[in-house]
């Protein structure tokens, strides 16, 4: 299991599930587990889960606690690439409504709109081609507005152009 990882199972008894749950909530507050023969501590935890699962007259108790990776040298780097993830992902959720005969949601949208201004101030990313692709970014916003759905068809297929000649 790797560091950022602790691990424990065990088996107790049906009866002693309400005490369990009592050592999870006071090592929450410690900041350390105590768990049968280990002990795992929760400082920096990013999170924490806890299985049961019946065997019988025991339960098989698993708790898992993991730790956030460590501080990544290059930030920006990993922030762009959430960045992108997430652009990717609601890019396809507008796409599949269109697909579906019906605009996207409002929300959707805007949130696209302002991770695509966001991701324009990232440097050495392809200046040359911000200014174009803030020009359509536009035009999409325009084509949502006028509630159009040709409209924003049209517009999402010049930020689809847009997007391949990026990438």
């Amino acid at each position: 299991m790797s560091s950022r990882k602790r691990k424990a199972e065990f088996e107790i008894p049906l009866p002693e599930v309400q005490e369990l749950l009592e050592a999870l909530g006071t090592g929450l507050r410690r900041g350390q587990l105590d768990l049968q023969d280990r002990t795992i501590s929760l400082e920096g935890f990013h999170s924490l889960e806890l299985t049961l699962r019946p065997r019988g007259e025991t339960l098989h108790c698993k708790v898992k606690v993991k730790y956030p990776r460590e501080v990544d040298p290059r930030p920006e780097e990993t922030e762009y690439t959430t960045l992108k993830k997430r652009m990717q992902r609601s890019w396809k959720l507008i796409r599949r409504c269109l697909g579906a005969g019906s605009l996207p949601d409002q929300q959707l949208v805007e949130a696209f709109l302002a991770d695509s201004r966001l991701m324009v101030t990232y440097p050495d990313r392809g200046e040359v081609r911000y200014p174009d692709y803030l020009a359509v970014v536009q035009g999409l916003e325009d084509a949502m507005a006028s509630e159009s759905q040709e409209a924003v068809i049209e517009a999402c297929a010049r930020v689809e152009e847009q997007r391949r000649r990026c990438h």
